[in-house]
């Protein structure tokens, strides 16, 4: 191979109008996802407004999106971790390595994935009271972490 798989741009060459309309096409989606996460969440609180109890049901949606959280950085962990076995193999020239790179943090990922729903599911009342003293917040909580886990 040639020995590298990516050319460094230089900044001038990023922020002329080709770059900068490469960049941003690249960007979008991901802005555009993150701003309907947002909206959505707040959507979701808006309506959480109307419920018998809007105090306990957002206290919930808190838990709960914090945990949502802490799953969404193992998965990018993961997925940071294999890109960049991956990409160390398939620089090497090492076609075989990247496969087996990329099989082993599949494995992994699966592995870490189901150790976390189990976590959630078996200990859910114990993990819903490290955030909130509140019964009635943590019951709610504890009532959804089953649904959480299986996401």
């Amino acid at each position: 191979g040639l020995g590298h798989v990516l050319e460094p741009l230089r900044l001038a060459a990023l922020l002329d109008r080709k770059g900068l309309s490469a960049f941003l096409r690249l960007a979008a989606p991901g802005f555009g996802m993150t701003a309907l996460d947002f909206c959505l969440r707040q959507a979701v609180i808006l309506m959480a407004g109307h419920l018998h109890e809007p105090l306990v049901t957002i206290g919930a949606i808190g838990v709960t999106s914090s945990l949502a959280g802490i799953g969404m950085m193992i998965g990018m962990g993961c997925a940071l971790a294999g890109s960049t076995m991956v990409g160390n193999s398939v620089g090497g020239s090492n076609a075989r390595g990247a496969a087996r790179a990329a099989f082993a943090i599949v494995c992994t990922a699966c592995g870490l994935g189901t150790l976390v729903s189990s976590v959630l599911v078996f200990w859910r009342w114990q993990i819903a009271a490290v955030f909130t003293p509140s019964v009635d917040i943590l019951s709610l909580s504890a009532r959804a972490m089953p649904v959480l886990a299986a996401v």
